[in-house]
């Protein structure tokens, strides 16, 4: 139903015309409004959904963590029961002199212990380690052999311990090498006999299907260590 100017008078006219202008902008806005709602309801939702899918994975991740962890706690606490009272004893005391407040405690007694002697001659007295302090430099020649013996000891241990850390390693490694030979072997046969799949020869493949012999790799290794060598004395 349309209005005219010349059935209504021009007041309402003008008001008609003001109030359609109103609703018909309104109404876009309020449209596009639930629309964004709909929108952040729908974002919420996949996030919240991505959200659980990712908390069994981090459960997983945690789980795989603290077993990493309670494994190597296990290899320290076995290498270190088997550890008597005198290693760890000279240890501690290795590990003491290893600290710059050792060196400082050390140069200070050494000060001291001059600077004692001085002044008993300078005041006339009867100096106890006069110099050249044959005693002090007794002191320090046999503190050296102490620490330097303590230090050998203890070097000793951590040697032992880094072996065995180096062998669990080459073993783990060569288990890996092992397992990923089979992986590689099994994806190959997968695709041979998968029909959507086009079959062709890749060399590489062929070649990591086979397993590595460590002693090989390791007289190959060898080999290539004494050539240098022999040619420096060639020359």
């Amino acid at each position: 139903m349309e209005f005219r100017e010349t059935d209504k008078p021009e007041g309402v006219a003008v008001k008609y015309t003001m109030s359609r202008k109103h609703t018909t902008t309104n109404m876009p806005v309020f449209g596009s409004e639930i629309l964004e709602k709909l929108m952040a309801s729908k974002n919420s939702q996949k996030s919240q959904e991505k959200t659980e899918k990712a908390e069994p994975d981090q459960q997983e991740n945690s789980e795989m963590v603290e077993e990493s962890i309670e494994t190597i706690v296990a290899l320290h606490v076995h290498a270190e029961q088997n550890v008597n009272l005198h290693q760890r004893a000279i240890e501690r005391i290795t590990s003491a002199a290893g600290r710059p407040r050792f060196f400082y405690l050390t140069l200070l007694v050494i000060v001291a212990w001059v600077a004692l002697n001085l002044a008993l001659l300078v005041l006339r007295h009867a100096a106890i380690d006069p110099p050249p302090f044959y005693d002090l430099q007794g002191f320090v020649g046999l503190a050296a052999l102490l620490i330097t013996t303590m230090v050998l000891i203890t070097q000793r241990r951590q040697s032992a311990k880094d072996e065995r850390r180096m062998q669990l390693s080459l073993q783990i490694n060569l288990i890996a090498e092992r397992k990923v030979t089979k992986l590689i072997e099994l994806v190959e046969e997968l695709r041979r006999d998968l029909p959507q799949v086009k079959n062709r020869h890749d060399p590489q493949a062929e070649a990591m299907k086979e397993y590595i012999d460590p002693h090989e790799v390791l007289r190959t290794l060898s080999q290539m260590l004494k050539e240098p060598t022999d040619d420096v004395k060639g020359e």
